[in-house]
């Protein structure tokens, strides 16, 4: 090998070496954030539910040291009473479904805080769940960025300690919110991905549909909790763009492969909305506009909406379904039964598909309870017309049990593993 050769290499080494230095640093800044001064609950549990990790706000949420939690599990860190209000909740995250849900926390003041969940899967190399992530925000009235914000140190003077707490607040704060406009860069610069998981036709050998997924492509290089965005999305009212934008790339990857196929069919996308963009009225324009630059039916979108939302706010989800209807889209309500079966809610909203929740999914083969609720919600929407879809279904055994109650569609890894969109045949 020449010398000049010889350098050559060299250069490349140092190249590469200079770009890992970067991305380390990268990575040890956002542990910083996501450690000390994230204003969130954050832990990690592996497969066994035991923790591998978890940041000062959540060890100061359950008034625990560090070692009082490292490679214990869930169950024995938050005790049986927690641990079995939340089981359904695990058991769906643990299936590779990122769940979210909302309750009430006794904080140790006597206070009550109001916490919005995230529980996020983390898959391996082999698209197995390796551990969960949980992602916790508290919502409480008044709750305010400080009470997450790490306590000053009592060696801290009385005089000084006020200008060092608004420091470390305002820090936090800032930190915060720069992380929040690293999504919207993300969106901007197309640094998320899509996935999709099959849908299919329990009746007759159909063409199936397709779920929707997001990801950002830095839970990818693990340089970010995975779904870690979506609360921050949430928390600052960004998940209207983030719905844009999956809207935006479904049509635009359904016109690409047109294009390069003549034989070559769309399907059925169902893409879910966030609690915003159902309160947002131009949505339904933004959909039309560009469904018709795409050239596509309206009819290759589906928009899911969760029962929850739709629940708490019924004027603009009439409002959205009957705008979004009258272009074409159709209309799924996920997380249907999932505390009561609401025949009010359908009597206001005109739907396609019920999604019926996993919950009741999981639970039907073993419990007679939740296979009589399971009846009663495929008799309720055969009776009115609408289509039913179960999620999480695991098993073949699952999937025949739900064929012969009438079920309509199915989805979940007894069918197929969520793939990137791009993978799609």
């Amino acid at each position: 090998m020449s010398e000049t050769e010889l350098r050559e290499q060299f250069n490349r080494q140092a190249g590469r070496i200079q770009r890992l230095e970067e991305d380390l640093k990268a990575v040890n800044a956002l542990v910083k954030i996501v450690e000390r001064d994230m204003p969130a609950m954050l832990a990690y549990v592996d497969a066994d539910e035991r923790y591998r990790f978890h940041n000062q706000a959540y060890r100061r949420w359950l008034g625990l040291d560090a070692e009082q939690i490292n490679g214990r599990t869930l169950r024995d860190v938050l005790g049986e009473p927690v641990y079995s209000e939340i089981a359904q909740h695990l058991a769906r995250a643990r299936s590779g479904v990122r769940v979210r849900y909302e309750r009430t926390h006794a904080a140790g003041n006597g206070d009550a805080m109001h916490l919005c969940v995230h529980l996020v899967p983390r898959f391996d190399s082999q698209r197995t769940v390796a551990g969960l992530y949980l992602l916790i925000v508290d919502h409480s009235e008044g709750a305010a960025p400080a009470r997450l914000i790490a306590p000053i140190d009592p060696a801290d003077t009385a005089e000084d300690a006020p200008e060092l707490y608004d420091g470390t607040v305002a820090k936090a704060q800032a930190e915060w919110k720069a992380a929040a406009e690293r999504i919207r860069a993300a969106i901007k610069n197309n640094e998320f991905r899509l996935y999709c998981q099959t849908i299919q036709d329990l009746a007759a050998d159909a063409p199936p549909f397709y779920g929707i997924f997001v990801r950002q492509a830095e839970e990818e290089r693990n340089m970010m909790p995975p779904g870690a965005f979506f609360a921050l999305a949430e928390e600052y009212g960004i998940t209207p763009e983030l719905d844009r934008w999956a809207v935006d790339r479904v049509l635009a990857w359904a016109s690409e492969r047109r294009q390069g196929s003549a034989d070559w069919r769309p399907s059925m996308y169902c893409i879910n909305l966030s609690r915003d963009t159902i309160s947002d009225p131009y949505f339904p324009d933004f959909v039309h506009e560009r469904v018709s630059q795409s050239k596509l039916s309206a009819e290759t979108l589906c928009f899911e909406l969760q029962e929850s939302d739709a629940v708490g706010l019924p004027a603009d989800t009439a409002e959205l379904v009957r705008n979004l209807r009258s272009i074409g889209s159709r209309i799924m309500l996920g997380g249907f039964g999932r505390d009561k079966v609401s025949i009010e809610i359908l009597k206001e909203l005109h739907v396609d598909f019920l999604k019926i929740d996993g919950s009741i999914v999981m639970n039907f083969e073993r419990n007679e309870a939740t296979l009589a609720r399971l009846r009663g919600i495929v008799r309720l929407a055969h009776t009115i017309g609408i289509n039913t879809v179960a999620e999480l279904v695991e098993t073949e055994e699952t999937l025949a049990k739900l064929r012969a109650l009438g079920v309509d569609y199915a989805q979940g890894v007894a069918i197929s593993a969520a793939l990137p969109l791009n993978a799609l045949n």
